[in-house]
């Protein structure tokens, strides 16, 4: 028997099996112990090299940490102790003072670990006298609490065991006023089931660009319980490949509010087993948002591991469901969770009926197309390691695999939503330089053939938000899902050629008519213009800008001379 610390891998079936977009519960319990060792190695920097490497703090872990084990293991990797901690050895190492609330933290973390364990300690309270959080198990106000005292705003003390029953998780019931205890979930039977908290409580809840809840009212939460309950066992009747992921990276989540009007969910790379969610329509959503968060998850605790992108490589990416570009980390994120996206669109819409069937049918082929998008884009950089090739290769054959009928309203309408956001990107997002549109303009008004173009040149800046939020694909998406729909871009008028060619001249500014202009030259036969007007909609809007009297489908039907015989091929997006 060897002695000394192992190292976490996964073994190749391991590998290929979370790179397919799964996982079997041996593969998420090394990502999840990996997490663990990272927290507690993180722990180790904060104790030898800040200054609270005096904290009494850390005796009483010591002495918990031999009692019970496993116990404060437990504790100590909790999704927020990651973020609090990097947080900390972040300022320390660019010589700033820790952030507001560091020690505060290690006080509740101890006083937690050390509850658990039934190991006795005394601390003094840093900062003003407000509510002190003893992460996953409740938060302290600051007035004399018998078991647990914190006096005067400045101790708190626990002398053992005795009355310690009073404060741990039980139904999430606030105790008297100075007490309130973590809500906990339990879902599924003796076997297969869990805890899942609504975390309301802990300081670090608002890291994930979302209004965090306050502490939720007794109503709230109980729906928040029964959503969680009907969502997590959805995953599990229905989606299984899915839910040894959600099982095994979910320990929290998070209730927060979206800024507009819809359903808002976030993970944060630096709190693994913590998820974000607003409140969801009903229990589907609920449970295609965790499997899309806990995917996130699983892919940081893989990333934690092992590198699958060059850490040196600067490249920018249209990321199909994005309006900025992204680097290929991001992609690879994205990429990966949408495609489990797909793959529950896929599977769920057997399930449905009419107009959701239908809405299903849609979200499934256009996820993965996206997805697919994603992968193809990274295999064809330089931006992967030999790893991550490896590992996009995998998730590639997974979502071609993704092949099921559709109904041909549905088709079109993916295709036509692409074609709509892609162009919308690329105007967003591609540099036009003003001496090759003065070059290509000189040479289409000598009736020269257009010359080679150079590859597209990614500006950053442009706005975050998602692509699909551009109204005219919502418009398309919309009548698409109409199960009366007929075949085709149903119920989005598309003017003819001259008519958009009419518009444009007058206003070259108008986006959607660009967008209405390629989708009327693939209806008319136009193919390969119409893939020229998508790929390079700036270079054809600014030299129609400069040739006023130019039709801008003559100048992409111009410029699609030059277009290489591959990207026609590809269709308009």
């Amino acid at each position: 028997m060897s002695g000394g610390p192992q190292p976490h891998r996964l073994t190749r079936a391991q590998f290929d099996g979370v790179a397919a977009g799964g996982g079997e519960p041996d593969a998420i319990d090394v990502l999840r112990d990996a997490q663990v060792s990272k927290r507690l190695l993180l722990l180790r920097a904060l104790r030898l090299s800040t200054v609270l490497g005096s904290h009494p703090a850390w005796r009483v872990l010591d002495a918990a940490a031999a009692e019970r084990p496993d116990t404060v293991r437990g504790v100590l990797s909790r999704p927020f102790v990651d973020l609090w901690a990097t947080r900390a050895l972040r300022a320390a190492s660019a010589g700033s003072e820790l952030p507001s609330g560091t020690e505060r933290y290690l006080t509740g973390l101890t006083a937690a670990a050390a509850l658990m364990a039934d190991v006795p300690f005394e601390f003094a309270i840093s900062g003003d006298a407000g509510p002190l959080v003893l992460p996953g198990l409740g938060r302290i106000d600051p007035v004399d609490a018998g078991v647990l005292s914190h006096r005067d705003g400045a101790r708190i003390r626990w002398s053992g065991a005795t009355g310690a029953t009073d404060i741990r998780p039980g139904d999430g019931t606030d105790q008297g006023g100075w007490w309130t205890a973590y809500r906990t979930v339990r879902y599924g039977d003796a076997t297969t089931g869990g805890e899942v908290e609504l975390d309301d409580l802990d300081p670090h809840r608002s890291s994930y660009g979302l209004p965090a809840v306050d502490r939720l009212a007794p109503a709230a939460a109980r729906r928040w319980a029964e959503l969680l309950r009907a969502a997590l066992t959805l995953v599990e009747t229905e989606l299984p490949v899915y839910w040894h992921t959600v099982r095994g990276c979910l320990r929290s989540v998070v209730p927060v509010t979206a800024p507009n009007a819809g359903t808002a969910s976030a993970s944060n790379q630096r709190a693994f087993g913590a998820v974000a969610v607003s409140v969801p329509a009903d229990a589907d959503e609920l449970a295609l948002l965790l499997i899309h968060e806990t995917q996130h998850a699983k892919l940081s605790a893989l990333l934690d591991l092992v590198d699958l992108v060059d850490p040196d490589d600067t490249q920018l990416f249209h990321a199909p469901w994005r309006t900025d570009p992204r680097p290929a980390g991001a992609l690879l994120q994205g990429s990966y969770a949408h495609a489990a996206v797909a793959g529950f669109w896929r599977i769920h819409r057997h399930s449905l009926a009419g107009a959701p069937a239908r809405g299903a049918e849609f979200e499934h082929i256009f996820w993965r197309d996206q997805a697919r998008v994603g992968a193809d884009t990274l295999l064809a950089s330089r931006a992967l390691t030999p790893l991550g090739r490896s590992f996009v290769e995998r998730l590639a054959e997974s979502l071609a695999g993704q092949v099921e009928p559709a109904h041909p309203a549905v088709s079109a309408a993916v295709s036509a939503c692409a074609t709509v956001t892609d162009m919308h990107w690329r105007l967003s997002n591609h540099a036009v330089l003003q001496a090759q549109t003065e070059a290509l303009a000189a040479a289409y008004r000598s009736g020269a053939p257009c010359p080679p173009l150079p590859l597209p040149q990614v500006r950053p800046g442009a706005s975050r938000g998602a692509a699909m939020s551009e109204a005219l694909a919502q418009d398309i998406r919309r009548q698409a899902v109409d199960p009366a729909a007929p075949a085709g871009v149903s119920g989005v008028h598309v003017p003819s050629v001259a008519e958009l060619d009419r518009r444009l001249r007058a206003d070259p500014a108008d986006t959607r008519a660009w967008a209405l202009l390629a989708l009327a030259l693939a209806g008319t036969g136009r193919e390969r213009t119409s893939a020229a007007l998508v790929q390079r909609p700036g270079l054809v809007r600014a030299l129609a800008m400069g040739l006023p009297r130019a039709a801008p489908s003559a100048l992409a039907d111009w410029l699609s001379t030059a277009l290489p015989a591959s990207a026609a091929a590809s269709g308009p997006h």
